[in-house]
């Protein structure tokens, strides 16, 4: 996920099933490497995915793809809470970008969308917006998601990490992309 990209979950993906362990397992492994060596790089894995008309889809890597996702919302609310225009500027990218439609009308759109069945509530999450009930396992284990990964990074704010750690996540957390 370079911030230049559009990707999309097709409705064949399965659900979004990551649980709180693997998402802490995530953080705690790259927050390792981080403080081993800031210049090495990490991979977490490969992304599978075949061209679409106006994105990539995506065949295999939707876990780690949506929980980054999620992580870089996390993030961008925390620094939106201290008004760091700056940071929500440099990592806003990650997950939106504005783009001309057909139309020729400037419009904000996601660089990952979920299928159809849940993209409206994905949207909601990484926009720091109430959601409502959940209706799908995806739906239910996105929400999960995103507190584990709010408990996680309010963790490295308090301990004055949070920075380096979305730095080091742009810049040196890689996937693998195949297609």
């Amino acid at each position: 996920m370079n911030g230049q990209d559009y990707y999309e979950i097709p409705v064949l993906q399965r659900n979004y099933v990551w649980s709180k362990d693997n998402i802490k397992d995530l953080i705690t492994d790259i927050k390792e490497s981080m403080d081993e060596d800031q210049s090495q790089d990490y991979f977490i894995g490969s992304m599978v995915f075949s061209e679409g008309k106006a994105r990539k889809v995506v065949v295999g890597g939707q876990q780690s793809i949506t929980t980054l996702s999620l992580i870089f919302a996390v993030a961008i609310a925390e620094f939106n809470k201290d008004n760091d225009t700056d940071y929500i500027g440099l990592y806003s990218p990650y997950l939106y970008k504005k783009t001309p439609n057909d139309d020729g009308d400037i419009i904000w759109m996601n660089r990952l969308k979920h299928h159809d069945k849940d993209n409206y509530f994905f949207t909601e999450l990484i926009n720091n917006k109430p959601v409502g009930n959940s209706v799908t396992t995806s739906q239910t284990n996105m929400l999960t998601a995103r507190e584990t990964i709010e408990e996680e990074l309010i963790s490295l704010k308090k301990e004055n990490e949070l920075k380096r750690f979305i730095n080091y996540l742009a810049k040196r957390v890689h996937i693998a992309s195949v297609r």
